[in-house]
Protein backbone atom coordinates (compact mmCIF):
# COMPACT_ATOMS: atom_id res chain seq x y z
CA UNK A 1 0.00 0.00 0.00
CA UNK A 2 1.28 3.48 -1.28
CA UNK A 3 0.27 6.71 1.22
CA UNK A 4 -0.09 10.16 0.00
CA UNK A 5 0.28 12.70 2.69
CA UNK A 6 -2.58 14.89 2.29
CA UNK A 7 -1.74 18.48 3.44
CA UNK A 8 -5.11 20.18 2.87
CA UNK A 9 -2.95 22.19 0.05
CA UNK A 10 -2.07 18.91 -2.35
CA UNK A 11 -2.64 18.67 -5.55
CA UNK A 12 -3.52 15.44 -4.83
CA UNK A 13 -6.17 14.27 -7.78
CA UNK A 14 -3.30 14.45 -10.30
CA UNK A 15 -1.14 12.65 -8.22
CA UNK A 16 -3.49 10.16 -7.02
CA UNK A 17 -4.27 9.75 -10.89
CA UNK A 18 -0.49 9.12 -11.96
CA UNK A 19 0.10 6.65 -8.77
CA UNK A 20 -3.51 4.33 -9.93
CA UNK A 21 -2.08 4.48 -13.59
CA UNK A 22 1.50 2.73 -13.22
CA UNK A 23 -0.87 0.13 -11.20
CA UNK A 24 -0.16 0.88 -7.35
CA UNK A 25 -2.88 0.66 -4.68
CA UNK A 26 -2.84 3.62 -2.48
CA UNK A 27 -4.86 5.62 0.03
CA UNK A 28 -4.45 8.86 1.53
CA UNK A 29 -2.28 8.51 4.52
CA UNK A 30 -3.24 7.92 8.10
CA UNK A 31 -1.14 10.57 9.90
CA UNK A 32 -0.74 7.82 13.03
CA UNK A 33 -0.69 4.92 11.03
CA UNK A 34 2.70 5.57 8.39
CA UNK A 35 4.32 2.26 9.52
CA UNK A 36 1.71 0.49 7.00
CA UNK A 37 2.97 1.76 3.87
CA UNK A 38 5.51 0.64 2.12
CA UNK A 39 6.49 3.82 0.43
CA UNK A 40 5.08 7.34 1.30
CA UNK A 41 4.80 10.36 -1.30
CA UNK A 42 4.52 13.65 -0.17
CA UNK A 43 3.54 16.30 -2.84
CA UNK A 44 2.92 19.65 -2.11
CA UNK A 45 2.14 23.49 -4.00
CA UNK A 46 2.02 26.85 -1.90
CA UNK A 47 3.53 28.22 0.81
CA UNK A 48 6.11 26.61 2.59
CA UNK A 49 5.15 27.57 5.97
CA UNK A 50 1.77 26.38 6.12
CA UNK A 51 2.89 23.37 4.46
CA UNK A 52 4.98 22.91 7.39
CA UNK A 53 2.11 24.02 9.79
CA UNK A 54 0.13 21.61 8.45
CA UNK A 55 2.93 18.64 9.00
CA UNK A 56 3.00 19.83 12.61
CA UNK A 57 -0.63 20.22 13.29
CA UNK A 58 -0.66 16.30 12.01
CA UNK A 59 2.72 15.01 14.28
CA UNK A 60 3.93 14.83 10.73
CA UNK A 61 7.37 15.96 11.48
CA UNK A 62 8.08 13.37 14.07
CA UNK A 63 6.75 10.86 12.46
CA UNK A 64 7.83 11.05 8.84
CA UNK A 65 11.40 11.11 10.57
CA UNK A 66 10.44 7.64 12.43
CA UNK A 67 9.15 6.18 9.34
CA UNK A 68 12.48 7.21 7.18
CA UNK A 69 14.94 6.48 10.25
CA UNK A 70 13.23 2.46 10.13
CA UNK A 71 13.63 2.38 6.21
CA UNK A 72 10.41 3.49 4.91
CA UNK A 73 11.21 5.49 1.47
CA UNK A 74 9.64 9.09 0.86
CA UNK A 75 9.30 10.85 -2.21
CA UNK A 76 8.88 15.01 -2.15
CA UNK A 77 7.25 16.63 -5.22
CA UNK A 78 7.67 19.71 -5.42
CA UNK A 79 7.35 21.60 -2.33
CA UNK A 80 7.45 18.70 -0.64
CA UNK A 81 10.75 17.79 -1.93
CA UNK A 82 11.51 21.41 -0.42
CA UNK A 83 10.29 20.51 2.82
CA UNK A 84 12.71 17.55 3.53
CA UNK A 85 15.32 20.20 3.90
CA UNK A 86 16.24 22.09 7.05
CA UNK A 87 14.46 25.45 6.28
CA UNK A 88 13.20 28.09 3.58
CA UNK A 89 13.58 31.53 3.27
CA UNK A 90 10.38 31.99 1.36
CA UNK A 91 8.47 35.14 1.89
CA UNK A 92 12.06 36.70 3.47
CA UNK A 93 11.12 35.00 6.56
CA UNK A 94 13.57 31.76 7.95
CA UNK A 95 11.01 28.59 7.97
CA UNK A 96 12.38 25.54 9.63
CA UNK A 97 11.76 22.01 7.57
CA UNK A 98 11.66 18.36 8.48
CA UNK A 99 15.24 18.65 8.07
CA UNK A 100 16.03 15.18 6.16
CA UNK A 101 18.48 16.56 4.03
CA UNK A 102 20.39 19.12 4.70
CA UNK A 103 20.10 22.76 3.38
CA UNK A 104 18.10 25.14 2.38
CA UNK A 105 15.49 26.62 -0.25
CA UNK A 106 16.00 30.01 -1.93
CA UNK A 107 14.57 32.23 -4.41
CA UNK A 108 15.94 31.16 -8.47
CA UNK A 109 17.42 33.80 -10.24
CA UNK A 110 15.80 35.68 -13.02
CA UNK A 111 16.46 37.76 -15.82
CA UNK A 112 14.47 39.72 -19.03
CA UNK A 113 14.44 35.96 -20.58
CA UNK A 114 13.89 33.96 -17.33
CA UNK A 115 10.82 35.03 -15.54
CA UNK A 116 9.69 33.55 -12.25
CA UNK A 117 7.93 31.57 -11.51
CA UNK A 118 9.49 28.67 -13.67
CA UNK A 119 6.81 27.42 -15.08
CA UNK A 120 6.78 24.74 -18.36
CA UNK A 121 8.93 21.82 -19.71
CA UNK A 122 12.58 22.03 -19.37
CA UNK A 123 15.00 19.40 -19.61
CA UNK A 124 16.39 17.50 -16.80
CA UNK A 125 19.88 15.99 -16.36
CA UNK A 126 20.28 12.93 -14.83
CA UNK A 127 23.96 13.77 -12.80
CA UNK A 128 23.94 10.72 -10.56
CA UNK A 129 22.86 6.87 -10.46
CA UNK A 130 19.27 7.03 -8.97
CA UNK A 131 16.81 3.70 -8.88
CA UNK A 132 14.52 6.57 -9.90
CA UNK A 133 15.70 7.13 -13.32
CA UNK A 134 16.55 3.68 -13.96
CA UNK A 135 13.91 3.78 -16.47
CA UNK A 136 14.25 7.10 -18.08
CA UNK A 137 17.05 8.44 -20.28
CA UNK A 138 19.81 10.66 -19.02
CA UNK A 139 18.24 13.87 -20.11
CA UNK A 140 14.54 14.05 -20.53
CA UNK A 141 11.51 16.96 -20.54
CA UNK A 142 9.58 17.23 -17.39
CA UNK A 143 7.12 19.40 -16.52
CA UNK A 144 7.95 22.49 -13.87
CA UNK A 145 5.62 25.28 -11.55
CA UNK A 146 8.02 26.56 -8.86
CA UNK A 147 9.83 29.86 -8.03
CA UNK A 148 12.08 28.36 -5.55
CA UNK A 149 14.74 25.90 -5.44
CA UNK A 150 16.60 23.61 -2.63
CA UNK A 151 20.47 23.86 -2.15
CA UNK A 152 21.78 21.15 -0.43
CA UNK A 153 24.85 21.50 1.65
CA UNK A 154 26.05 18.42 0.07
CA UNK A 155 26.08 18.20 -3.77
CA UNK A 156 26.45 14.30 -3.09
CA UNK A 157 22.88 14.36 -2.89
CA UNK A 158 21.93 15.93 -6.22
CA UNK A 159 21.04 12.95 -9.03
CA UNK A 160 20.04 15.52 -11.27
CA UNK A 161 19.64 19.20 -12.39
CA UNK A 162 17.75 21.73 -14.50
CA UNK A 163 18.41 25.12 -15.73
CA UNK A 164 16.95 28.73 -15.28
CA UNK A 165 19.22 31.61 -16.28
CA UNK A 166 21.25 28.80 -14.03
CA UNK A 167 21.60 25.07 -12.96
CA UNK A 168 19.67 24.26 -10.03
CA UNK A 169 19.02 20.93 -8.59
CA UNK A 170 15.63 19.51 -9.37
CA UNK A 171 16.11 15.82 -7.67
CA UNK A 172 17.54 14.58 -4.86
CA UNK A 173 18.13 11.27 -3.19
CA UNK A 174 19.60 10.90 0.35
CA UNK A 175 19.78 7.09 1.11
CA UNK A 176 15.80 6.61 1.08
CA UNK A 177 14.88 9.86 1.05
CA UNK A 178 13.96 10.99 -2.75
CA UNK A 179 12.69 14.34 -3.93
CA UNK A 180 11.67 16.11 -7.28
CA UNK A 181 11.07 19.89 -8.05
CA UNK A 182 9.23 19.12 -11.30
CA UNK A 183 5.89 17.60 -11.52
CA UNK A 184 6.21 14.29 -12.87
CA UNK A 185 2.37 13.29 -12.40
CA UNK A 186 2.23 16.05 -14.53
CA UNK A 187 5.00 15.05 -16.99
CA UNK A 188 3.54 12.10 -18.91
CA UNK A 189 5.62 8.73 -20.14
CA UNK A 190 8.43 9.87 -18.19
CA UNK A 191 6.64 11.34 -14.79
CA UNK A 192 4.90 7.70 -14.98
CA UNK A 193 8.27 6.14 -15.30
CA UNK A 194 9.71 7.97 -12.49
CA UNK A 195 7.17 6.71 -10.32
CA UNK A 196 6.57 3.27 -11.38
CA UNK A 197 10.58 3.06 -10.64
CA UNK A 198 9.79 4.91 -6.92
CA UNK A 199 7.37 2.67 -6.10
CA UNK A 200 8.30 -0.73 -7.32
CA UNK A 201 11.87 -0.78 -7.08
CA UNK A 202 12.84 -3.93 -4.19
CA UNK A 203 15.37 -3.76 -1.64
CA UNK A 204 17.37 -1.14 0.06
CA UNK A 205 18.09 2.35 -1.65
CA UNK A 206 21.67 3.22 -2.04
CA UNK A 207 23.10 5.21 0.45
CA UNK A 208 24.28 8.74 -1.00
CA UNK A 209 26.37 9.93 2.72
CA UNK A 210 25.29 12.69 4.29
CA UNK A 211 24.12 11.89 7.39
CA UNK A 212 21.21 10.05 8.35
CA UNK A 213 17.78 10.93 9.68
CA UNK A 214 18.13 10.93 13.57
CA UNK A 215 21.50 12.91 13.14
CA UNK A 216 19.69 15.47 11.90
CA UNK A 217 19.50 19.06 13.94
CA UNK A 218 18.64 22.09 11.89
CA UNK A 219 20.79 23.97 14.80
CA UNK A 220 24.24 22.93 13.12
CA UNK A 221 22.76 24.86 9.75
Amino acid sequence: MIGIINLGINNLYSVERAVARVGAEHELADPARLDRYRRIILPGVGAYGAAMQAIRDQHLDTRIKDYVADGGWIFGICLGMQLLFDFSVEGGEQVGGLGLIGGSVGRLPEDNRNRLPHIGWNTVKVTRDSPIFRDVAAEEYFYFQHSYAVRPKDDDVVIATSTHVTDFPCAVQHGNIFGVQFHPEKSFANGLALLHAFLETEGPAPATGIRTPRETNTADV
